[in-house]
């Protein structure tokens, strides 16, 4: 009877101890999966900061205040040889042999970041490159594709003139002017993404896909039309933001030519409303008509038109960083565009 006693006290025991073994590891797997869920939760508010991008580099000026946004995927530089990643990795363009073009050093206006300058002068039909490799590269059109995009909406009578508004869903986003219904002018001038996902909506793809072909707008490639999942939210995402559609800087000074130009596909009343929500500075006697592009201070774009009395320039100057530490964006590129009219005659 004793040696029942006491082997049923050395079962309880070991089941006591068994138990309590079991409950530790229990407790320690419930610490293990709230470190895990945790870090997930800190990776996946890293991920939506970081990625809640797709804005234009912009200057928005409120009472004063300048908000500066910016956006996307990136693309790196290094010695002045393009090296991108798989998203963005395209074919460089082939230069038609008739043009005429000659190689111009403007190291001086890019205060040693890395980019390309390309600018057609229409009274003699000439093609002024400034890294010619970069230049003929094609990567995403970013904000840039918002000057299309708006002649599109004109064209289709989507928007009738620079008063037009978009109704405002009530989503809160990240730039306070978008916040609102918002008008053509504003629209472009603060690069707001979801009014030109309504006008691109409205105009429709068959209608887009014609338009792109008959400007010869990079590789025409809007396969990814609700855009790459660049954004949080379908209204601010897109074909033109790191996803299919890709082009050249030297394409976009063709485009604009095509696009602004004395045989436009669209009408000069148009091309005027164009001008007018586009004009960003005089200098020099010129005025600048332009858009600005921007990825996450690493890329950075400026392409328009300048015009002074008989002279008209087309431009487009496309940056990339070569570093963690340097910047690229659209208003650092408006500005070497800047320099470049200020000593032009």
């Amino acid at each position: 009877m004793t040696e029942e006693c006491h082997s049923l006290r050395f079962i309880e025991i070991g089941a006591y101890e068994r138990e309590e073994s079991m409950t530790k590891w229990k407790r320690y797997a419930l610490v293990l999966v709230g470190i895990i869920l945790m870090i997930l939760i800190l990776i996946g508010s890293f991920i939506y900061t970081t990625r809640y991008v797709g804005t234009d580099s912009i200057d928005v000026h409120n009472g004063g205040a300048m908000a500066n946004k910016s956006n996307f995927d990136i693309i790196e530089n290094v010695d002045n040889k393009v090296t991108m990643n798989n998203t963005n990795k395209e074919e460089q363009i082939t230069i038609e042999p008739e043009m005429s073009i000659v190689q111009v050093d403007l190291s001086h206006i890019f205060d040693e970041v890395n980019g390309c300058f390309v600018l057609y002068n229409k009274e003699t039909t000439e093609y002024s490159i400034y890294n010619q490799t970069l230049a003929e590269t094609r990567v995403s059109p970013y904000s840039t594709f918002k000057l299309v995009a708006t002649l599109m909406g004109l064209r289709n009578s989507v928007v009738v003139d620079e008063n037009s508004t978009m109704d405002y869903n009530g989503t809160i986003y990240p730039v306070d002017s978008w916040n609102q219904n918002v008008n053509l002018k504003d629209a472009f001038q603060t690069s707001c993404i979801w009014y030109f996902r309504q006008i691109i909506d409205a105009v429709g793809q068959q209608e887009v896909q014609s338009e792109l072909n008959k400007l010869s707008y990079g590789n025409c490639d809007i396969s990814e039309w609700s855009g790459s999942g660049l954004n949080p939210g379908e209204e601010l995402n897109g074909f033109w933001l790191a996803s299919s559609l890709k082009i050249s800087p030297l394409e976009q000074v063709q485009v604009l030519q095509k696009a602004l130009g004395e045989e436009s596909i669209y009408s000069e009343h148009e091309v005027d409303i164009m001008k007018g929500v586009m004009l960003h500075d005089e200098v020099n006697g010129y005025s600048i008509y332009g858009k600005t592009g921007t990825n996450q201070n690493k890329e950075g774009w400026y392409v328009g038109v300048a015009e002074k009395e008989q002279h008209t320039y087309y431009f487009a100057v496309y940056i990339i960083s070569d570093d963690a530490t340097q910047l690229a964006t659209g208003n650092m590129a408006r500005e070497i565009v800047k320099k470049k009219f200020a000593n032009e005659n």
